[in-house]
């Protein structure tokens, strides 16, 4: 019998890379204020110089961490043909998947007894609109399988925002932050790390409410 196969193409990102190519901008960013500092520039072209050149940097070197990944899914295997190798996973093989959107974009990942494979899609990078129907589809495929295989030792994980410690992590990481902004000492200062921290942490709330009412539901 012949398995038809459902082909996908979408780009992924490399995990060292685009941590590299962040930390490479930060610190760019963070030299250009330290040296034109000695200029003695108001804070809006200090930040604006600071915010050119971070982006410049991220802009030039962020196309190093984007891939490209063919992927051909069926109802027992799942080929992925990267830029330079190949990887074949068998469904039997697998004892855990798991997908969530994470704050920077989908992750997936396919764990056997030997290994945890990981792959994602940082919005910050590339577009991941194809990535996600790729993973929308083989989460139901692997559904399908291990209802129609109950001996197999496979487990559907949720996603870490409905980990039951989730909840305790986010209400502390909230009370320092807002600690943290309360004793920042200069006022242009607070705005920028209350916008820019703040909109990550009302993400993650949420994203918490929403994947724990989909458990409810």
């Amino acid at each position: 019998m012949v398995t038809s196969m459902k082909e996908y193409q979408f780009q992924y990102t490399s995990i060292s890379q685009s941590f590299f190519v962040a930390i490479t901008s930060i610190v760019m960013s963070v030299l250009t204020g330290f040296l034109l500092g000695y200029l003695t520039l108001n804070f809006l072209w200090l930040s604006a110089s600071m915010l050119v050149v971070g982006f410049g940097v991220f802009r030039l070197l962020r196309g190093n961490a984007i891939h490209s990944c063919t992927a051909k899914l069926s109802e027992t295997a799942v080929d992925f043909e990267f830029d330079d190798s190949e990887k074949n996973i068998q469904f039997s093989e697998l004892t855990s998947y798991k997908f969530y959107d994470g704050k920077n974009g989908p992750i997936l990942y396919l764990r056997t007894n030997t290994e945890n494979f990981k792959l994602f899609t940082n919005e910050n990078f590339c577009q991941s609109d194809d990535f996600k129907v790729f993973c929308n589809d083989i989460m139901a495929q692997l559904d399908r399988y291990r209802m129609s295989n109950p001996a197999a030792i496979l487990i559907h994980e949720g996603s870490i925002f409905e980990k039951k410690g989730m909840l305790y992590f986010l209400a502390i990481a909230t009370v320092a932050y807002l600690l943290a902004l309360y004793f920042v000492p200069f006022k242009e200062f607070r705005i920028v790390f209350g916008l820019s921290i703040g909109s990550s942490f009302l993400l993650m709330w949420v994203k918490y409410f929403s994947a724990n009412k989909k458990m409810t539901s």
